[in-house]
Parts: C-alpha cells; sequence; structure tokens
C-alpha cells in the first residue's frame, strides 16, 4: 500500500508524511512495486481535516504494530504517542492496531482535544485449529487377512487336505474398521463357498478336480460410514497344489505377516515400527514354521510401487517407508517365477488436521463519507453494505469520514 499526504483531493503539496496544511490522505493499494508513484492521479484522496467549522476540530488516526492480544504501549494524553504513526506500518511480524484523537490545529502539532483512545487491533486473531478432516471415498480400504492359499491335491486333481479355507474380509475407512453390512461371492467354476457378514469369514468348503489349478474368488462387501455406504471389491486366491515325485506329498508354502495391517494416523504416526513376515511349510498333515527359504523358492517384498527385493522369513521393514501398502511375494524360481503365495498388508490412513476454524471476535470498522453524521449500519453482518464500507471512499471528495 502507498500512503501520501496532500493539501487537497488533486494531490497539491503531496508529501511522504503530513504536514500543517495537510487535510487529505492519498492510498493506493495493490501496487506491484513498494516505491510509492509521485504522480497525484495514481491514489485515492481522503479527506482527514474535520469538516470547516468554528474551532476546526477533526480527528486523526495512528497506527503501530503489536501482537495478538497486547497493544504497543500507548500514552493517551501526549500529542504525538512514540512508536505511532500517522501511515500505515509494514506489519510482517505483528499486528496492526489502530488508535484516535480529536485535534485542535495550531502550532506545529496543534493540540489534543481529547485523548487518544484505547487501541483497537483492526487484524483478526487466528482462529483455533479445526477438528481433524476426515478422509474421501479414497481412503476407504478392503483386505483379507490372508489372500491367497493353497490346498493339496493328488495327481487328478482331488483335494487331499487344506479345506475348508477360511480368509477374514475386512474394511476401513482411514484405520477406522468397519461394520459390514453384507459380504457376496462371485461365481467360480468347482468353487463351493460361503460369507459371514458379522465375522467377515469367507469359506471355502469344497473344490472339485476339474477346477483350475489357480482359482480366483472376487468378494465384495459393504460398509457404512457416517450415513454414507462403501462398496468394495477383491479377490481371494487359492493354488491347486499336486505331488512331486510318485509317494511324495503335496508340500505347501505360505506366509503369514506380523500384522494385517499399518494403522497410521494423522500426525503420519504408525501403530507398529516394523513389519516381518513368516514362512510355513506344509508337508502331507504337518505344518511347520521355515527360518530360511528352500532352494528353488525365492521370497520378495514390494513396497508401493518400487521394483521387488528378495528377502529371507522375519527379515524387518521399517513402516515409515511405506506409503499405501506391502506385498510379500513367495515364488517357484523353478516354474517361471510362479507366485505360490501373495500377502498385502494396506497402510490405512486417518484424515489429515482441520483447517483452520473461523476467527474468533474482534474488534473492527466501517466507514461511510458524508457531510452529516449518517445513521448508524443496521444488522449483525460484519459488511452491512452500502454505503458503508470496510475502508474509506472518496464520493464526493468533499465529505467527511465517518465510521
Amino acid at each position: 500500500m502507498w500512503v501520501k499526504y496532500a493539501d487537497d483531493n488533486v494531490g497539491t503539496n503531496m508529501s511522504d508524511t503530513p504536514t500543517d496544511t495537510s487535510l487529505y490522505l492519498g492510498i493506493a493499494e495493490n501496487k506491484e512495486t513498494e516505491i510509492p508513484s509521485t504522480t497525484p492521479s495514481d491514489y485515492t484522496w481522503l479527506k482527514i481535516g474535520g469538516q470547516p467549522g468554528t474551532d476546526g476540530f477533526y480527528t486523526e488516526f495512528r497506527f503501530s504494530q503489536g501482537g495478538e492480544t497486547l497493544h504497543p504501549t500507548l500514552i493517551p494524553d501526549v500529542r504525538i504517542p512514540p512508536d505511532w504513526t500517522t501511515f500505515i506500518p509494514e506489519c510482517d511480524k505483528g499486528y496492526l492496531w489502530m488508535t484516535k484523537a480529536v485535534i485542535k490545529p495550531g502550532g506545529t502539532w496543534g493540540t489534543l482535544v481529547t485523548n487518544w483512545d484505547g487501541p483497537v487491533r483492526i487484524q483478526g486473531l487466528n482462529g483455533k485449529d479445526g477438528a481433524n478432516g476426515t478422509g474421501g471415498e479414497g481412503s476407504i480400504t478392503a483386505d483379507f487377512s490372508d489372500e491367497m492359499q493353497s490346498v493339496a491335491c493328488d495327481s487328478a486333481g482331488n483335494v487331499t487336505s487344506g479345506l475348508p479355507l477360511v480368509a477374514i474380509f475386512s474394511m476401513y475407512h482411514g484405520s477406522t474398521p468397519l461394520t459390514l453390512d453384507s459380504i457376496t461371492l462371485g461365481v467360480v467354476a468347482g468353487v463351493t463357498a460361503t460369507a459371514n457378514k458379522n465375522t467377515g469369514e469367507v469359506t471355502v468348503t469344497a473344490i472339485t478336480a476339474s477346477a483350475s489349478d489357480t482359482l480366483r474368488i472376487p468378494v465384495t462387501g459393504k460398509g457404512t460410514y457416517n450415513g454414507v455406504q462403501y462398496e468394495r471389491t477383491i479377490h481371494l486366491s487359492v493354488n491347486k497344489v499336486r505331488p512331486g515325485a510318485p509317494g511324495e506329498n503335496a508340500v505347501i508354502y505360505s506366509l503369514l505377516p506380523s500384522v494385517s495391517v499399518i494403522k497410521r494416523n494423522s500426525a503420519g504416526q504408525d501403530d507398529v515400527a516394523n513389519i516381518s513376515c513368516k514362512v510355513f511349510k506344509t508337508d502331507g498333515v504337518s505344518t511347520s514354521e521355515i527360518s530360511s527359504i528352500p532352494l528353488g523358492y525365492e521370497l520378495n517384498y514390494k513396497i508401493d510401487s518400487n521394483p521387488s527385493v528378495k528377502c529371507a522369513p522375519g527379515y524387518g521393514q521399517a513402516t515409515s517407508g511405506i506409503t499405501t501398502k506391502i506385498e510379500f511375494i513367495l515364488y517357484k524360481v523353478e516354474e517361471s517365477y510362479t507366485r505360490l503365495d501373495n500377502e498385502t498388508v494396506y497402510v490405512v490412513k486417518d484424515g489429515i488436521d482441520g483447517k483452520d476454524g473461523v476467527p474468533v471476535n474482534y474488534k473492527t470498522y466501517v466507514y461511510q463519507m458524508s457531510a452529516g453524521q449518517p445513521s448508524p449500519p443496521v444488522g449483525d453482518s460484519i459488511n452491512p453494505g452500502e454505503p458503508w464500507h470496510d475502508y474509506p471512499n472518496v464520493d464526493p471528495p468533499a465529505n467527511i469520514i465517518w465510521w
């Protein structure tokens, strides 16, 4: 903002500071340079001297920079109070405060008719922080406790062990689990399965010999949050594992991550610092945890869209480096890296903090140019409208500023 002073509304004797003859204040806002123009027509001129009368009194405004709730020191009965100026200071590290007094012209600066009144802050206080924001539909996540499983079969494809198999279907809004409204299963040839919306359990009870060796069962869940119903579809994968050499059992390897989901709050903090994955081997009816990957197999992890990385069972990965998900993948290398098991652990996140709230109450002014005292604004709006403005105008220029 540029500010100048002059004797009249066309900028006669324009100066940076007021003189004995300065009756007008020139204001120019929203300029691209901080260097004030010396052309009077670039300014809007406001009459700041009093309306001519028997005593010639006028009101003078002064400004200073202060804190949020504490104004600068003001000596009310001193004609020119220290640190208070008739121009508006830059408030890059504080808040703008204003005071006013009635002045009687005479001498160099005139004399006080009234003391400087109690300063008011004319920039509002910052509002309190709003409540935490809630995530949009993109924060709805669906997940299985064990998304890829295997069953042992004979050479003809008849299942010999591993049934029934169970996976838990869950939905989250942010990190909040949703109560399921329904679960429905897609039809896959040769597969018999059921779902329970109360527990989230999806149970595969039968697989025929003619069913494919790799099965993907679509599962659709619906859950409601704050009156809005969301729907997500994911797949439960089942592999039919046939026996090896004659007389050998079908061997099944399975993965078990240390957590099913990573919960991240609005501050970005996770409920676990690290995540790992165990590997189990089922040979016939015997199941045991293994500490190393056998020859011909490979365990990998994959974070978000990054390349897969080879790892050992029980390897701990910091969750802070995961944005969306981490996948643990067990491959059979001898069969062109066939996936034997795949477990995905998602990051479920709370919404970020909301925006600042509305400002708390503070005192402000509205202005009107008028030859005589106008009627006060009507209503409770902070912007009462014409003819009142949040800044002084000059139409017509011979009028007086009222606030």
